[in-house]
């Protein structure tokens, strides 16, 4: 997950990729609880439209989009997107400062 310098928000998983302006993130909070048989690898949500880019099961960071991201997976359009980093609050806090 990377913040680039031309105010952009991208998350990676391998080759999969989601791109998009900062402008475009409308939240982020940390989550937690996950089940470990489902914590690792790139899926989609069964409840929402969301997509899930996991690496542990410990915490991560639901990032909400203003516009619904268009995902790597079956060309679908994502309002969120959960991804595992080592520093949850400081993502969270890079992304909900003004």
């Amino acid at each position: 997950m990377t913040i680039t310098d031309d105010a952009r928000f991208v998350a990676t998983y391998g080759v999969l990729r989601i791109d998009t302006p900062i402008a475009n993130i409308d939240g982020a909070h940390v989550t937690s609880g996950y089940r470990w048989w489902t914590a690792a690898g790139a899926r989609l949500s069964f409840t929402d439209d969301g997509l899930t880019f996991g690496t542990n099961s410990a915490r991560g960071v639901c990032v909400h989009f203003r516009e619904a991201v268009r995902g790597p997976l079956l060309r679908k359009t994502h309002s969120a997107l959960t991804v595992t980093v080592t520093d949850v609050d400081g993502l969270v806090g890079a992304l909900t400062s003004e």
